[in-house]
């Protein structure tokens, strides 16, 4: 994905991404507790992503831990989907509502407690 951005960018054009990724060092408990969200959108890149965007051709690296705004994020949209329950249960039905709030529900608990964390990564075209 960053050699196909950074091929299609002009020289000066900014690049940022946002990742959700889990910390490092995972023992057998923490991995039991995050699998018991439905659906996985963690990232894991044996390489550190800001070594990733160097080793791609972007300067400028910048990665920002933004687990705390996401932390923020996360519980205000949980409090405004249970807020909008019918319409959402309308829609998407019983099943997935529920799936969605009990994953937002493990995802605050998951980051509050440091098992996840969200990066932003921005760098610039050479």
């Amino acid at each position: 994905m960053l050699r196909a951005t950074h091929s299609v960018l002009k020289s000066g054009a900014g690049n940022c991404f946002y990742v959700i990724s889990t910390k490092p060092g995972l023992t057998d408990a923490d991995r039991r507790r995050l699998a018991k969200r439905e659906g996985n959108e963690h990232v894991e890149s044996p390489v550190p992503y800001g070594q990733l965007m160097r080793e791609t051709g972007f300067i400028d690296v910048e990665v920002s831990d933004v687990t705390p705004d996401y932390i923020v994020t996360i519980r205000a949209w949980k409090s405004e989907w249970e807020a909008d329950s019918d319409p959402l249960i309308e829609l998407f039905g019983e099943e997935e509502f529920s799936r969605r709030i009990h994953n937002r529900i493990l995802d605050i608990s998951n980051a509050e407690d440091g098992l996840v964390q969200r990066f932003r990564a921005f760098g610039v075209k050479a």
